[in-house]
């Protein structure tokens, strides 16, 4: 734009910005990120804000699923704009949160992945303005749904990265105001020159250059919105992340990010289960090389983690948990519900929690990751007293959410996931019944984001057996404790002599001969502390409960598999501080200094936090960790 054009849209931009719209609707809400970056042809466009905010009615006009939306980013210096239509045919409403998909990006925007709720997220491959200027100086964010606009502002204090090809910009307290400009824009080409004022000065913190992951020291992997689609094995919408093959190699099933999976031919519980979003689970970076990238990691105790509820996203054995008396291990993830439409007396709930400390490795290069952290995954049979809401709920207006059920009734809580359907959200401050505790099983995760998969075995006393256990020839019962086995032979405890699983194959289907389930890195540098979209998967052996109405509505023991759709970060990192002029960038120390813990006087607050944690908690007005 030449410099006459210029002036003219900032005289515009200042008249636009100097009489706001005034809607009663609009909400001011912090900015927990944003990322815009463009590099080798690849855009990423990831935005979040976790509130507080009112999410819309459903079924009125403003409910995306009747009208659509729209993402308005705004740069208010020059007024470059551009508006990413989220249309309403790829909107869906569960609860009071609504959800876009779009996993073909079948839209001129890109958007994959929009969340509105409890909190507000937009994650895409294309940015909309251009990152071609020295910098952005402030970046406003507006995504409006029928009359109401959610407005974040992302400015001076929250900038962590403003150069050619990339904004990120984290932890924005909420804007005076909605931006003035009308929400239907137009994009406008602003100028690529720059200037300053020469000897000023803006002194930013830097991660350390080149792709090295060495100055963090933790790796944090947070799950996202489950994209099962239709979950049937014939479809294949959603997201497949995997299969069942027969001998052939013809596929009997298509498997989908974010669900979990279980037992042989004969389950009869709905497939697949829906894993929960929001779940954090970090492992400490114990030794890094800098020229390979590579990383090893171990487990996180509740003393790494520190704030408010640290076993909650820890990784390591023997860690207490005051939620549940006498189990220990950090927990991992937030409690999973398995409703049986079938058969509702049967539903479960099941806590998950570390049984072995975490370890691996992976790579900063790509953010490709392979970690073993056994589980116990602890079953409460509640369907007899809950029906379909077989773990407690953790609902009501934001901030002041309760206990629905179960010992903690009424009692304020903390949501661990969203409103994933009629059972969710669930939360570790909602713990089921412990009268209905039945048993823990060794699930033996090992969680990579390369292939995992398993092959059946025909034995001389089934066919199709991915997970031989020792069990009666003729009758559903196994050994107890869980005596795995690959051959009769090896079954050597009287009366349990065949081995073999409750019935054939995997997840309804018979034949099945192969499970596979792929996951991804994030196919890039993971150096610069920000969430990077990944996915873990992890085919294992479930063995038998000891339960008959669990064991026989499950069908285990058999096989299981699961694919974490989500985000990888790096955190707890040591940042070099530089200091930039107009025309060079010189290192102020040779030193690095750690990211302080979360603290200041709100609304004023600095440090980091663990997890997807943010520094301020706007519903206690505190400088603390939140949630």
């Amino acid at each position: 734009m030449n410099g006459y054009l210029r002036m003219i849209a900032l005289v515009v931009a200042s008249l636009l910005l100097a009489t706001p719209v005034a809607r009663a609707a609009d909400q001011l809400v912090p900015g927990t990120k944003l990322l815009l970056k463009s590099a080798s042809g690849r855009e990423t466009l990831s935005f979040k804000s976790r509130g507080p905010l009112t999410a819309p009615t459903p079924g009125s006009g403003d409910d995306p699923s009747n009208a659509g939306a729209t993402l308005q980013i705004l740069n208010p210096g020059t007024m470059e704009t551009f508006t990413f239509d989220l249309p309403k045919t790829h909107w869906t409403v569960s609860g009071t949160t609504f959800r876009y998909v779009d996993s073909a990006l079948a839209e001129s925007g890109k958007v994959s992945i929009a969340l509105i709720g409890r909190i507000l997220k937009v994650s895409g491959k294309k940015i909309g303005i251009t990152l071609d200027e020295a910098s952005q100086g402030t970046l406003d964010v507006v995504l409006t749904s029928g009359t109401i606009r959610y407005c974040a502002a992302f400015g001076p204090g929250s900038v962590k990265r403003d150069q050619p090809g990339r904004f990120i910009a984290r932890t924005a307290p909420a804007p005076g105001s909605c931006p003035g400009a009308s929400t239907t824009t137009t994009t406008m080409t602003p100028t690529t020159t720059s200037s300053s004022v020469a000897g000023s000065t803006t002194s930013t913190s830097m991660p350390p250059a080149g792709c090295d992951c060495c100055a963090c020291s933790q790796l944090n992997f947070t799950t996202g919105v489950p994209d099962v689609g239709t979950g049937t094995c014939t479809t294949s919408d959603g997201t497949v992340s995997g299969t069942v093959q027969d001998d052939s190699g013809a596929t009997l099933c298509n498997l989908r990010s974010g669900g979990l999976y279980f037992g042989g031919a004969g389950v009869g519980v709905p497939l697949p289960a829906v894993i929960p979003d929001m779940s954090s689970s970090i492992v400490k970076i114990a030794s890094c090389d800098t020229p390979t990238g590579a990383l090893t990691y171990a487990a996180t105790t509740d003393t790494d983690i520190g704030g408010t509820h640290p076993n909650w996203t820890c990784s390591a054995a023997g860690v207490t948990n005051p939620e549940y008396p006498g189990k220990t291990g950090c927990l991992f993830g937030p409690p999973l519900p398995i409703p049986n439409a079938n058969s509702a007396a049967t539903s479960t709930c099941v806590v998950n929690r570390v049984a072995t400390s975490a370890s691996g490795s992976g790579n900063c290069g790509d953010g490709s990751s392979n970690i073993n952290i056994p589980l116990l995954s602890d079953i409460y049979l509640t369907g007899p007293t809950d029906g379909l809401i077989p773990c407690p709920r953790c609902a009501g207006p934001t901030g002041s959410e309760t206990c629905q059920a179960g010992p903690n009734s009424g009692q304020p809580c903390t949501p661990g996931d969203s409103a994933l359907g009629a059972a969710y959200p669930t939360s570790h401050d909602c713990p089921p019944a412990s009268g209905a505790f039945i048993g823990s099983l060794p699930i033996p995760f090992a969680l990579t984001t390369g292939v995992s998969s398993k092959t059946s075995a025909d034995l001389s006393g089934q066919q199709f057996v991915f997970c031989g256990f020792c069990g009666q020839q003729f009758a559903p019962s196994f050994e107890s404790p869980a005596h795995p086995c690959t051959a009769n032979s090896d079954c050597t405890t009287i009366g349990f002599p065949t081995c073999k699983q409750r019935t054939s194959g995997a997840f309804g289907q018979g034949p099945a001969r192969t499970i596979t389930e792929t996951g991804a890195a994030a196919g890039v540098c993971i150096d610069d502390a920000l969430p990077h979209a990944a996915r873990l998967v992890s085919v294992f052996c479930i063995p038998a409960s000891g339960n008959a109405t669990v064991d026989s509505a499950a069908d285990i023991p058999g096989p299981g598999s699961v694919a974490l759709g989500g985000e990888a970060q790096v955190g707890s990192c040591t940042v070099a501080t530089t200091t930039t002029t107009s025309s060079n960038t010189v290192p102020t120390l040779p030193t690095t200094t750690t990211m302080q813990p979360c603290g200041g006087t709100f609304p004023t607050c600095s440090g980091t936090c663990p997890g997807t944690s943010i520094c301020g908690n706007p519903v206690a007005m505190t400088c603390t960790c939140f949630p």
